[in-house]
């Protein structure tokens, strides 16, 4: 009899337990993805435009079904994945750019992988690349676009970046602001070590690091001599900041166990130096996914409607 009621209540405990960690679970999930404003019957979506001959050229455009304007603010949103993984679909800030009214765009981009090798060089152009297209094709679907801002996440926050302050000056349309969230901004291999010198994934192999990123097979030589900081800073966004650069907002998770916290430092050393106008939210007790601070979460998402409602005309 005991150990009928000793199983009766491990039953009950385990599913208590499974109850409570699925809610926990299900609540983050919900707290993150309501942050962003989704209405989808305030737009249309045509999807799948190509913008080159890559499998992974390709983004959807999102419309506000509301025309009552003569031209359109445009977003242009890219996604995340550690440069090897993530999709167009995964779009909440197109969506929430889409139903304020805007026109939007989330695009894909050749990640790297050993059926379609890429590099951040290849990366870069791609995104600067895609900008045209969209703003071409919002044109041919009746919507013109006279300003816009770009924005990503984690590995798109960076092509973000590099778009805004290398490319921007080049952009069909005047770009206006960035915004992103945990987006590395340099790839200096020190600023991804830890205390002992160590990048996870990668050890003490500052080369390889450099190497899988951009392309370039560095020497030994290269490594001694400290000329890969040259190659290291070609490539990372804090590099191009200067006192023509557009505002930024961003957000940065504290207990970020991918991208490290002081991957950023150069940024906003970049951007101070150079005046250049930001708004920097911390999310003490998030990681990566910025999940943890829903309060945090909201302020930034306010604040981003601060900045539409500052630079869009």
């Amino acid at each position: 009899m005991k150990k009928v009621a000793w199983g009766i209540l491990y039953v009950f405990i385990v599913v208590v337990v499974a109850a409570v960690t699925a809610y926990y679970f299900c609540t983050r999930i919900d707290v993150l993805s309501r942050t962003f404003k989704n209405n989808p019957d305030s737009y249309s979506v045509v999807k799948d435009l190509n913008y080159g001959d890559g499998v992974q050229n390709n983004f959807d455009l999102y419309l506000p079904k509301d025309k009552n304007r003569s031209n359109f603010p445009l977003v242009v949103w890219i996604h995340g994945g550690g440069f090897v993984s993530g999709d167009k679909k995964d779009a909440a800030s197109a969506k929430d750019a889409a139903t304020r009214g805007y026109v939007s765009a989330s695009v894909n981009y050749t990640t790297n992988t050993d059926d379609h090798p890429s590099n951040l060089d290849k990366m870069y152009t791609e995104i600067k690349n895609s900008v045209n297209a969209v703003v071409a094709q919002a044109k041919q679907h009746g919507y013109p676009v006279n300003q816009m801002a770009i924005t990503g996440e984690s590995a798109g926050g960076t092509l973000a970046m590099m778009y805004a302050f290398r490319d921007g000056k080049d952009s069909p349309v005047p770009l206006k602001f960035v915004f992103q969230e945990v987006g590395p901004a340099s790839f200096q291999p020190e600023d991804w070590a830890n205390s002992n010198g160590d990048i996870k994934g990668y050890g003490k192999d500052k080369k390889k690091f450099l190497t899988e990123l951009t392309g370039v097979h560095l020497t030994d030589h290269d490594m001694e001599d400290g000329s890969y900081h040259d190659l290291a800073e070609r490539v990372s966004p804090y590099h191009y900041v200067s006192a023509n650069s557009v505002p930024m907002l961003m957000a940065y998770g504290k207990k970020d166990k991918i991208v490290p916290f002081k991957v950023h430092d150069r940024l906003l050393s970049a951007l101070d130096n150079n005046h250049v106008p930001y708004d920097y939210f911390v999310f003490p007790r998030s990681g990566h996914g910025l999940y943890s601070d829903p309060g945090q979460a909201k302020k930034y998402v306010d604040k981003l409607g601060d900045y539409y409602g500052k630079y869009f005309d």
